[in-house]
């Protein structure tokens, strides 16, 4: 039960190994029954297309005839009420889908009418009257109730004489003779059509055995409604709310008189053939499936024992036990997947290891200037506090010098971390000019001559090109080259000498550091840029750092498109070699650099890159 959920994995894994061809015609089958349902929505959009184009076409046909009688109105000047009558029945007894015309002055009031009953009616607040008065020449109405509780389907058309409205002509359709008019629309079995009103009234179902006309008749989450803003949609899948059962539907916006076609059709007839194929492909894959599930439990336990070895050293890993290993061998995917696990753990050891070191460092590093800085202070006040033993000029230098140099070996540190996290996080900006790169190494190297002169150390100069112009960042060459001279001091005994050449490369200058101090052991080359790395690792190491130094050089060189390598031999020296582009800014590029003005502070930095190798009062 422990690893039922890892076998219930590799079951399906082989499941789907073994039954590709089932699959692909599982989806096959899926496909068709969504192309065969996008074609009955085309199809159904093509005849909602048609059943609207007949149907307005249709409600022309009743404007026109409108329109006979308002000319024959407006021409007869001398017409009587009698004459108007006679006309609107001839008019409605050839029109079968008329039940009725009227003929209404402005006041509403029903003057001639095909139904003599109705003559007297007042229709002055019907909707379709107000519509005519505000200006309208063709009115449809909405589906309305009449007088005597009738579901009728009123369309009017305004009378003008010069221009002036003098009346209006209204014809009543029976909503129930509207199928005459779509003869040739014959549906399969299970389709059906609808006219909705603007309103979402159902004005007209074309399925004799559904009786949903009526006011308000279509739900509120009706996508008719949606389609009432001018928009085809098409539903793939709903249930009807009339018979319960599942159909596609496309709701087709009649643009000309405001109103919605929906078409309609039954999903189990659409489909009925691909449903018989995909009971047939769900029997046989079924089989297979059973099939398959018997060669995966054979499987399956020979590849559960590698996987819960690795399992089992990833809990183990997550515990902080960095030591781990599955040793597992072989060469298929669970095999390759356990070797990377390995050397994915003995990459998280070796950082782990790594980074215990660099907080060990530099917990080491902050901890002993802040205690000399501490130590002066408390001094500082013993002796302010001593009334009897007053602070002389020269202690007191001496206390504010060994404050100020610790506080210039805290300044290091922390602008080492800044800086490798700005340049990590991509906000360390580089600013180029073009600029003397021979005479700019040659002023940092003198400015640090004093202080290898203090140790006894040598520094020589020399360089095969008197003059070399490229674009470079002098504040970032300064940098490098004062971390280069202060680990080539460092490490460099009494005595010693540290060389800085300058000379042509193939890609552009080389500049060359190279000291005969204890050298870096030949294993330790790869790795000397990394950050944290340091060739000396015990704790009570003479010299002190942080290991951010080299890697930071590194990226300062690489920011500037040059190049660092670095070649050692123990007891013999350090040679660090860069080499940069000898290209030169464009005008146009100048122009955009010249806010980047350099500002020679090297005293200053080197105060701060030579903290933790002097005290002030060795330089003064």
């Amino acid at each position: 039960m422990k690893y039922l959920s890892i076998r219930i994995k590799l079951l399906t894994l082989i499941l789907i190994a073994l039954i590709p061809l089932i699959i692909f015609q599982y989806v096959g089958i899926s496909e068709g029954l969504k192309r065969q349902t996008q074609r009955e929505l085309l199809s159904n959009v093509e005849y909602a297309e048609a059943v609207s184009k007949v149907f307005v076409s249709y409600i022309e046909e009743v404007w026109v005839q409108q329109e006979i009688v308002s000319r024959f109105i407006t021409s007869q000047r001398g017409a009587t009420l009698e004459e108007v009558q006679f006309d609107l029945e001839e008019i409605q007894s050839a029109n079968k889908v008329i039940a009725k015309m009227h003929f209404l002055n402005l006041n509403g009031t029903i003057l001639a009418s095909s139904a003599h009953e109705d003559i007297g009616l007042v229709l002055r607040e019907r909707n379709y009257f107000q519509r005519v008065l505000k200006g309208e020449e063709n009115v449809i109405s909405d589906l309305v109730v009449n007088s005597r509780g009738e579901l009728v389907l009123p369309v009017a058309t305004g009378i003008k004489r010069d221009e002036e409205l003098i009346g209006v002509i209204v014809s009543v359709v029976d909503i129930e003779k509207l199928q005459s008019r779509f003869p040739s629309f014959l549906f399969d079995e299970g389709s059906r059509f609808t006219f909705i009103d603007t309103r979402g009234n159902i004005v007209y179902c074309s399925d004799p055995n559904v009786e949903i006309c009526g006011i308000q008749a279509i739900a509120d989450h009706s996508t008719a409604w949606q389609a009432l803003g001018g928009e085809v949609v098409k539903t793939t899948n709903y249930r009807s709310e009339i018979d319960g059962t599942l159909r596609i539907r496309v709701a087709y916006p009649i643009k000309e008189i405001g109103w919605v076609c929906v078409v309609s059709s039954n999903l189990d007839v659409v489909l009925k053939e691909y449903h018989n194929q995909a009971r047939n492909s769900t029997i046989i894959l079924t089989i297979v499936s059973l099939l398959s599930i018997g060669g995966a439990i054979l499987l399956g336990n020979r590849i559960l024992h590698p996987m819960t070895r690795l399992k089992d050293a990833a809990y183990t890993l997550a515990g902080g036990d960095y030591s781990v290993r599955t040793n597992v061998t072989g060469r298929d995917e669970i095999a390759v997947t356990a070797q990377v696990f390995d050397y994915m753990a003995g990459e998280i050891q070796q950082y782990d290891k790594f980074k215990t070191q660099f907080f060990s460092n530099l917990s080491h590093e902050l901890k002993t200037p802040i205690n000399v800085i501490f130590a002066a202070v408390q001094l500082l006040i013993i002796k302010q506090d001593d009334k009897q033993e007053s602070l002389c000029k020269t202690e007191m230098q001496k206390f504010t010098k060994t404050i100020k140099q610790n506080c210039y070996r805290l300044s290091r540190l922390i602008n080492n971390l800044i800086d490798m996290s700005r340049y990590d996080g991509g906000y360390l900006k580089i600013r180029l000019r073009n600029y003397n790169i021979v005479a700019l190494v040659e002023e940092i190297t003198m400015s640090v001559t004093k202080y290898a002169e203090t140790k006894e150390i040598m520094i020589v100069f020399d360089t095969e090109v008197e003059e070399k112009v490229i674009a470079c960042d002098p504040d970032f060459i300064e940098r490098i080259i004062l971390n280069l001279l202060s680990n080539a001091i460092k490490f460099t005994e009494r005595k010693g000498s540290i060389f800085i050449n300058i000379y042509h490369g193939q890609k552009g200058v080389v500049i060359s550091v190279k000291d005969t101090g204890i050298g870096i052991p030949e294993e330790q080359l790869e790795t000397i840029f990394e950050r944290f790395r340091q060739v000396d690792t015990s704790l009570s190491r003479k010299n002190e750092g942080s290991g951010i130094g080299l890697s930071l050089v590194k990226a300062l060189v690489e920011m500037q498109k040059g190049t660092i390598t670095v070649k050692s031999q123990l007891g013999v020296g350090t040679e660090f070699t860069i080499e940069l582009p000898a290209n030169k800014l464009r005008e146009k590029d100048i122009a955009l650099c010249n806010e980047a003005v350099y500002v020679n502070n090297t005293a200053e930095r080197i105060s701060i890159e030579f903290s933790d190798i002097y005290s002030i009062h060795e330089c003064d």
